[in-house]
């Protein structure tokens, strides 16, 4: 994919010529002077192509906000069971320690999944 943009113009019968910024396949425009029929022209908006990333960013964002809450409530489980003597010490600080380190993780993938969304 090629990044195609112009600015606004005119054309020399001075009709106005939009700004575009845009993705074109490569093999078209590769193509497209030899007079090869590989492909037809396909592309996509630039402003699509951002919309579309920040939409993955927020699903991300919220994933990892959804499995934060998760493992707070499976935490808690864990401790009760441990406080009411069906988990032993041994296996609360195995899986204590497990979920820490997940829920660390997940807030890093939230801070930076708050960094690019702003």
């Amino acid at each position: 994919m090629h990044n195609r943009r112009s600015r606004y113009d005119t054309d020399k019968h001075g009709r106005p010529q939009y700004p575009t910024d845009n993705y074109e396949c490569k093999t078209y425009r590769q193509n497209a002077d030899k007079f090869v029929d590989v492909c037809s022209l396909h592309y996509i908006r630039s402003e699509v192509v951002r919309e579309l990333v920040l939409e993955a960013i927020r699903n991300v964002g919220a994933y990892a906000r959804e499995n934060e809450a998760e493992l707070d409530l499976l935490f808690r489980r864990v401790f009760e069971s441990n406080a009411i003597g069906k988990l032993s010490d041994e296996r609360f600080e195995m899986m204590s320690s497990s979920y820490e380190k997940e829920l660390q993780d997940l807030k890093a993938q939230t801070a930076v999944t708050l960094f690019l969304m702003n």
